[in-house]
């Protein structure tokens, strides 16, 4: 824990790097994702550099709330902690469309790399539940001019979901 919140509520790089190693890499993680469901998600051994799909993101999200899956109790509880708990600055993205009275999860990433001409990289992924709601989406976003107009769209695209998708 006293990495893992870190890694989830600050986006902690440094955290991250020494929790990956701490749990056995690219193959542990690899392991853990087929346990989850996780079809298309390609683990790098530099975490920073995995590769994944939204609809692999939604499915790790409802890991987080089977009952019937292989993550018990305890933990699911404490990855709903983490995610409803994250730092102001880091309180965007999903979160944008949560509505007086709903919770939510999130966890967001970006990163800007030379090899791609600098620009962004900008994802959210969460939940949004109350009584009558229980969503969970993944907004994933490249070619960004900036972080900032990366995290303008990631909650464009999650505000259109509860506009279209009427819940």
């Amino acid at each position: 824990m006293s990495l893992a919140k870190p890694m989830i509520r600050l986006s902690d790089n440094n955290a991250t790097t020494k929790l990956f190693r701490k749990i056995g890499g690219k193959a542990a993680v690899t392991g853990c994702n087929k346990r989850l469901g996780l079809t298309d998600t390609e683990i790098d051994v530099h975490w920073g550099l995995t590769r994944t799909t939204a609809a692999d993101q939604v499915r790790l999200l409802a890991g987080f709330d089977d009952t019937d899956g292989p993550l018990d109790d305890a933990s699911r509880q404490t990855a709903f902690e983490l995610m409803t708990t994250v730092d102001e600055a880091q309180d965007w993205g999903v979160p944008a469309v949560a509505q007086p009275g709903e919770t939510a999860t999130v966890k967001n990433g970006w990163d800007t790399r030379t090899a791609d001409g600098g620009t962004w990289v900008v994802n959210s992924i969460g939940r949004v539940s109350a009584d009558g709601v229980d969503v969970s989406m993944a907004v994933l976003s490249h070619d960004n001019a900036s972080m900032e107009s990366g995290i303008t769209l990631v909650e464009k695209v999650a505000k259109l979901t509860r506009k279209h998708l009427k819940y």
